[in-house]
């Protein structure tokens, strides 16, 4: 009966659970998963249950784009994700070139070259907005017509724009006889007018004797408009003397001017020109292209343009062989690649110009492929290195002159 009794009781105790207490032995069950965000509970022997979760503070790992909440690896975050308002997709600060168009830009083209249609600033290119754009050769952030950038274009006499500070006259041309010099200087002697000591119209005392023809002249002298001047270009003594032939001849480039008569080279191509060509050397020209512009400009004339296969050649030649360092050759665009994309001024006007047989443009002699769209359109071709015969080794390279110290300048009338 007693043992019947004591297992009855024990029976009642591992019921009650009450038993064990005394004993420090409490019966406790657990559940958990270990994993972040799942609810743990504990019971005690007592009956009491306890729950416990993660925290509900998001961290940075935690941070959504778009949630509201300004997180540390986000610029912004406005609670959205459109495209064109103060608050990029990804949370990002809006900027131009990130190719999406944001409150204040005019334009967004995932960029930020200034030569093609939209700036840096992601406005439309305008002249004037001080940012040289394609097929600007100049901006000067104005549009004062009388500085040394009209309309985005360099000035230089025989543009048609009177600069005051620098220039008697300008009547759109660099003819040495009329009444304005290919310097942009007033020439008395080709008016139109009788006047100081002329015996005849624009002839007679300072202006060289009246003629009629070329045997009325000597010394050198052509019947130019009625009066006996030097001739001012390869190609006017030419047209005078047809059977010249290569050689060092006299001329005066702007006529009664204020240039005295100098000695240059006439290079005569059968069945093309007789093609002038002068070169200067002087070691203070420096490494930029604008004082050798200068250089020629003072005598009414450019810097040279190679017009064909045997001008080129010729010009090699005559210049111990060696081709010309500069060439009135310019990108036609802003960082313009292959010469297919470049063109040559003569007189102030477009012209056709040689420098290579390649198909593709390439003037880079096998090193690079030349021009590679490191120019605006106011910078010429340079040549950079010897090689590659008369056709020369070219690079475009900003206003840079990578052989200084000499220039070739023609008036480029063939």
């Amino acid at each position: 009966m007693r043992v019947e009794r004591r297992v009855a009781s024990l029976l009642v105790c591992i019921v009650l659970a009450g038993c064990f207490q005394d004993s420090g032995l409490a019966m406790t069950t657990q559940a958990s998963t270990g994993e972040t965000g799942v609810t743990s509970s504990v019971t005690s022997s007592a009956g009491i249950t306890s729950t416990s979760s993660p925290s509900e503070t998001s961290t940075a790992q935690d941070g959504v784009c778009g949630d509201g909440v300004l997180d540390p690896l986000e610029e912004c975050d406005d609670g959205n994700d459109v495209a064109n308002d103060d608050c990029a997709p990804g949370c990002k600060l809006p900027a131009c070139g990130d190719g999406v168009l944001s409150p204040g830009e005019a334009c967004e083209d995932g960029n930020i070259d200034d030569g093609d249609s939209c700036t840096h600033l992601c406005t439309a290119p305008t002249c004037g907005d001080g940012i040289v754009s394609a097929s600007e050769q100049c901006d000067d952030a104005n549009l004062d017509p009388l500085d040394a950038c009209n309309d985005c274009v360099l000035a230089r006499c025989g543009d048609g724009v009177l600069q005051p500070q620098l220039e008697q006259c300008d009547d759109a041309n660099l003819d040495p006889h009329d009444g304005c010099s290919a310097t942009c200087r007033l020439n008395p002697c080709g008016n139109g007018m009788k006047d100081g000591d002329e015996t005849g119209l624009d002839c007679g005392g300072v202006c060289g004797p009246c003629c009629v023809e070329d045997k009325g002249c000597g010394g050198g002298a052509f019947c130019f408009k009625g009066a006996c001047r030097p001739p001012s270009t390869c190609a006017e003594l030419q047209a005078h003397v047809p059977d010249i032939a290569s050689g060092s001849f006299v001329l005066d480039p702007d006529g009664v001017g204020e240039v005295m008569p100098l000695e240059v080279h006439c290079e005569v191509v059968a069945d093309e020109c007789a093609y002038t060509m002068l070169r200067i050397d002087d070691v203070s020209l420096g490494k930029t292209q604008p004082a050798y512009a200068a250089m020629c400009a003072a005598l009414g004339w450019e810097i040279v343009v190679t017009r064909t296969p045997a001008h080129a050649q010729q010009l090699f030649i005559w210049n111990n062989g060696a081709a010309a360092n500069l060439l009135n050759v310019f990108p036609n665009f802003k960082k313009a690649m292959g010469l297919k994309n470049w063109g040559a001024v003569c007189r102030n006007q477009p012209c056709d110009f040689w420098m290579t047989a390649n198909e593709d443009g390439d003037v880079g002699c096998m090193v690079s492929f030349e021009p590679s769209g490191d120019g605006n359109p106011g910078d010429r071709i340079e040549r950079r290195l010897d090689g590659c015969g008369f056709e020369g080794n070219w690079n475009d390279f900003g206003q840079h002159v990578e052989l200084p110290g000499w220039v070739i300048c023609s008036p480029n009338d063939c």
